[in-house]
């Protein structure tokens, strides 16, 4: 079987829920590789039917990505490559990955059999046989925008350079971050990060695989709330626990400049069941999650909770999301008292090209202002919003 090479283009970027802790860095800040079953078992004593036909077979291989945020990102136009085979698998148009969600790549669908049921995407790549190599391979996910990929290996395989190996690969393309070990791939065994987007990897037994859902493990314990309120430059964060058993502590998490980042660490006890915590702010949006830790060291995630922190400057605006985009982005509008609000489009020219918004927003309300492509050539482009005599603008790139 031949290697495998995944060209995407991910037209996104996102802030949300799960950490950026992979060492091979994650692209447009929202997509990393989560599992792939690259030697399936034909035996259905220990294989994995990713397809559903009633048979263990080779291209019931599959390569899940995962969208470690809370944001959607476009993925329309995501490129599957082999050394090979070249461009064997293409994304539909308009297709979007949910925040938290995966898109799973699967061999080949036999008839009767059908998709897995993905928490997100899942594409029927049409092939007849498996393209992984059962000895060894690299999996490589390059993003043409930025010119720039992520690679792992597994089974010991030599590290490809892609660009020099690999037919049609851009010659200028970086790669992010290092190249993962992935470790040592067994018959009819699936290899995964747990947690989902992490940078831990463990090999999961065939009927464990879990293509388009989540690979983590569950804990004992029980949120029954989880909130942020904004106090000042702060936010307090507040959740109860039904139960706590096995938890040995909750690690504060905060999304800061490129992921999540541990900020407060609270110890869980038994006889405790509410807690309450301080953690300073920056003026805007802020989000916040639990990541709650066994005693055995495993580890699961709670939902994003946000806060606005208001502050002296009378508007906020958040980045674009996504961005670059293929067909609609949205950015949010936020002032800390009722006031007019206009936000225009400009071209690379300084050419008004849009008016997006002209009304009234209420005081710390979130207005959300669309950016529609249906009519825009690409490009880079400004969105400036006005309120008064202050005025913000920021960058976006329109690609198709």
């Amino acid at each position: 079987m031949k290697r495998l090479l995944l060209t995407i283009c991910v037209l996104a970027t996102g802030i949300g829920t799960t950490t950026a802790q992979t060492t091979s860095g994650l692209l447009r800040n929202g997509i990393a590789i989560n599992e792939i079953l690259p030697d399936p078992s034909l035996s259905a004593s220990d294989g994995f039917d990713t397809d559903q036909d009633g048979n263990f077979e080779a291209n019931d291989e599959f390569v899940e990505l995962y969208n470690v945020t809370g944001n959607p990102i476009d993925i329309s136009g995501l490129e599957v490559w082999d050394a090979g085979a070249d461009n064997w698998c293409t994304v539909p148009a308009a297709t979007t990955l949910g925040g938290n969600q995966y898109a799973v790549f699967v061999g080949g669908v036999d008839a009767p059999g059908t998709l897995p049921a993905a928490n997100g995407v899942a594409i029927d790549c049409g092939r007849g046989s498996g393209v992984l190599n059962n000895t060894g391979d690299n999996v490589v996910v390059y993003d043409p925008t930025a010119d720039k990929y992520i690679q792992l290996i597994y089974d010991g395989d030599a590290v490809d350079n892609p660009a020099a190996t690999y037919t049609l690969f851009s010659a200028t393309a970086t790669l992010v971050g290092t190249v993962e070990d992935w470790g040592t791939a067994s018959d009819g065994k699936s290899l995964a990060r747990e947690p989902n987007g992490t940078f831990t990897v463990g090999v999961h037994l065939s009927p464990n695989a879990s293509p388009g859902t989540s690979n983590d493990t569950e804990l004992p314990v029980e949120l029954l709330s989880f909130d942020a309120i904004a106090d000042g430059g702060s936010t307090v964060l507040r959740w109860e626990a039904a139960s706590i058993e096995g938890v040995v502590e909750f690690d504060i998490e905060q999304w800061l400049e490129s992921g999540f980042e541990s900020v407060v660490i609270v110890s869980g006890t038994a006889s405790k069941r509410d807690y309450s915590v301080s953690v300073s702010s920056r003026p805007g949006i802020n989000r916040f999650r639990l990541r709650m830790v066994e005693s055995d060291g495993t580890a699961a995630y709670s939902n994003v909770v946000e806060s606005l922190i208001v502050t002296a400057s009378r508007l906020m605006i958040s980045d674009a999301h996504p961005n670059p985009f293929s067909s609609r982005a949205s950015f949010e509008i936020v002032t800390n008292e009722e006031a007019r609000v206009s936000a225009d489009l400009y071209n690379a020219l300084g050419q008004k090209v849009a008016a997006l918004f002209d009304g009234t927003v209420p005081a710390n309300a979130r207005k959300i202002v669309y950016v529609d492509a249906e009519s825009l050539p690409i490009g880079t482009y400004m969105y400036r919003v006005q309120s008064g005599n202050q005025v913000v603008t920021r960058k976006l790139l329109l690609v198709k």
